[in-house]
């Protein structure tokens, strides 16, 4: 294989990704929702009382961002803006009931692909997947460096 044809296919699969971000995810509660907006649930399921600035920061977005997509969370049920116990001025954040029922959807959909792909690597030779593991590294880092 060519390096342009990795190259491509690295290509081909950053293209898979964004189209996928781009689909809604449905849900057994019959709510759908972006993956921007599962993977914010994701992280203020992971870190309770989390407020905006750390959420912000954890997605690489702007707070202004943030804000809009808590917004949206909180009108659909999911998500609860509280004040926070340690300061008056700061609101925190937290899943309401149906909000941790989407979270552990999510989860337990993440357990499912890590399975899958677990199969596949479990396929490979040692030596394989240290060139694979390689590999991901230096097309990680060369994002990096466009980014």
């Amino acid at each position: 294989m060519r390096i342009e044809d990795v190259i491509e296919l690295f290509y081909s699969i950053n293209h898979k990704f964004t189209a996928i971000e781009k689909k809604s995810m449905h849900f057994t509660s019959g709510i759908s929702l972006t993956v921007h907006e599962v993977h914010t649930i994701d992280l203020i399921g992971r870190n309770n009382n989390i407020n905006i600035t750390k959420l912000a920061k954890l997605q690489g977005i702007t707070k202004g961002a943030v804000s809009q997509m808590v917004t949206k969370l909180c009108e659909k049920q999911l998500v609860i803006k509280k004040l926070s116990p340690e300061t008056e001025n700061e609101v925190v954040l937290h899943l309401s009931p149906l909000g941790q029922l989407h979270f552990k959807e999510h989860d337990n959909h993440h357990k499912e692909e890590y399975t899958l792909l677990s199969t596949y690597m479990e396929q490979l030779s040692p030596k394989d997947t240290e060139i694979l593991i390689k590999m991901l590294k230096a097309f990680d880092n060369f994002l990096d460096n466009k980014l």
